[in-house]
């Protein structure tokens, strides 16, 4: 499973980033080389790998999806777990936003999306949840 959320846990004081991307091995190889760097574009979270260490975080994934769903999803995930680090509380590219969108996804949808994907369309995920597609 290439797509989908993930999370970045600071292990000292268990705050986190949450975030979604088309494939996973790519964007945490891309996130660890910033954060290296010195150069991450999230200053709250490279604050914290400045002050506990790279090795003080752990990258996990949340949930698999189709890469239709990932930024719905990921505004789910942020709406319920409340992120620390995420510089916006609006899922994808919107730093420096100025409202707050929340997910127009149910949990009970969530939960149907994450274990019907394997095998069903997304046309057919959207008609059986009465979504619409993206």
């Amino acid at each position: 499973m290439k797509s989908g959320v993930y999370k970045i846990t600071n292990i000292v004081n268990n705050k986190f980033y949450i975030g979604s991307t088309v494939y996973f091995p790519k964007r945490f190889s891309r996130h660890k080389t910033d954060l290296i760097k010195n150069t991450h574009n999230n200053k709250k979270l490279q604050n914290s790998v400045n002050k506990y260490g790279l090795d003080n975080f752990k990258f996990e994934v949340l949930a698999t999806c189709p890469k239709e769903y990932c930024i719905r999803l990921e505004q789910w995930f942020i709406d319920n777990l409340k992120p620390e680090y995420n510089l916006s509380p609006t899922a994808g590219n919107n730093l420096g936003s100025r409202y707050k969108r929340r997910s127009n996804l149910t949990e009970e949808q969530v939960i149907t999306i994450l274990s019907d994907y394997k095998t069903t369309s997304i046309k057919d995920i959207a008609i059986k949840n009465n979504i619409k597609e993206v």
